[in-house]
Order: structure tokens, then sequence, then C-alpha cells
């Protein structure tokens, strides 16, 4: 009975053992599990939330509305949303009709398409060049910046589709007073008229010596008349 105790005893030790010998083991497995896990949370944290019927066109620095239009060919497409000067989206109104426009664009079909990745698309030929072009899913971010049309190169350049004559004044305009400003120095002045008229510099000989200026203060205290009721307050004056 001892003896069975004493084995018992003993193979309880050995499995206790191989337990704390693998734990460490299974700790760091656990750790560097959550160590993963956390990185995946941090990386996605600040990601944009895909917009699955939009698409993300990059690369259009030199292309009107008309030319996108032109270069996706397809009447599924609804609105081209302008974001900046180098980019825009292309609205669908399913993400089925999304992805389709998409593999018709891309260089290479793919079924990585997604919102994290700029893929390259099928170049647009303009005039004497082509423009590379780069598409994903576009996301909630991809939005037009408050004042990025004042801002964008394209329309000082070229203007609005359907531009009036009024505003295609006002914007040679623009273009003009910036292009002066520029060159001016910042304040629309030439340089000539910015620097202004030298003033010579002062010689010594100009500048009233510090006796002279005493001496002309005392000639002037001495030859000013004193009121007769001063004097009568002051009484005679003594001589130096």
């Amino acid at each position: 009975m001892i003896e069975d105790k004493v084995e018992l005893d003993l193979e309880l030790d050995a499995e206790l053992q191989a337990d704390l010998n693998t734990t460490p083991v299974e700790l760091e497995s656990a750790q560097s599990l959550f160590e993963e896990e956390e990185k995946e949370e941090h990386h996605y944290e600040f990601e944009g939330i895909p917009r699955p019927s939009v698409l993300f066109l990059r690369g259009v620095d030199d292309l009107s509305t008309s030319d996108i239009t032109s270069y996706v060919g397809s009447p599924l497409l609804q609105k081209v949303q302008w974001i900046n000067d180098a980019s825009c989206n292309l609205v669908f109104e399913s993400n089925a009709q999304a992805v389709e426009v998409a593999q018709s664009l891309l260089k290479e079909p793919t079924d990585s398409l997604d919102h994290l990745t700029l893929l390259p698309a099928k170049p647009f030929a303009k005039e004497d060049r082509t423009i590379d072009l780069f598409v994903r899913i576009a996301t909630d971010e991809d939005v037009k910046e408050r004042g990025s049309r004042e801002k964008s190169r394209y329309y000082q350049l070229h203007g609005v589709e359907n531009e009036t004559p009024r505003e295609a004044n006002q914007r040679k305009g623009r273009m003009a007073r910036a292009e002066r400003m520029t060159r001016n120095g910042g304040d629309g002045r030439d340089v000539f008229s910015r620097l202004g008229n030298r003033i010579p510099a002062r010689t010594r000989s100009q500048s009233p010596s510090r006796e002279t200026t005493r001496t002309l203060g005392r000639d002037r205290s001495i030859e000013r008349e004193v009121p007769r009721h001063l004097k009568d307050r002051l009484g005679p004056r003594r001589e130096s």
C-alpha cells in the first residue's frame, strides 16, 4: 500500500514537472499571439472605412472629367468626384459594378482588389504621351478638402467645364496677380518701388555737437524775457 502511494506521488511529481517545463513555451506562444493581434489592431485602427461601390483613381493630374469618363468607357459610371489635382473617385451603384469596371481598367485582373493597395491600371493616352494611373477601392477619407478648387493647378490653367466669360476673366486675373506677387516678392510692387529712394548718410559735420547744443540752450534761456510778476518774486539778478 505504501509502495503504491510512493509510486503515485512520483508519477504526479513527474507530470507536474512536465507541466512546469512546458509552461514558459505556452506563455511565450500566448504572448506572441497577443502581440500579433495588437499589431493588427494598431495597423487597422486609423484606416479609412471602405466604400465598396466607389473606386479611387490616382494619377489624373492632367485629365479632365471628360477624359476620365472616356477612360472608364462604361455606362455604369454614375459620377466623377474630384478629390484634388492628382486623384478622384469613380462612383457606381453597387460593389459588383465597381469591381467589374475595376477589372476592366487594371493592367492585370486580380482577386485582391481592396482599399489598402493601389494597383497599376491601364495607362491613358492623351495627345503625344501616356499617363500612368492607379486604382483601388475608395474609403471614407477619400474626400475633397475645403478650398481645394481655389488651390487647383488644373483649374488655374484650364478653368472648369462650362466656364462663363466672367469666371474665365476672374480666373485669369487671379493667375496674373499670383504671378506678379511671386515675381515681385509677394506684395505686388516692382523691385524699385519696394526699395524706395535711398537716403544719403548724414555726415558728422551736419550734426550739431553736444557742446554747441549746450551753448545754444544757455543762450536761449538768457534771451528769453522773464515776466514782470516773476521778476518781483525772484528779486534782483545776481551777477556771475
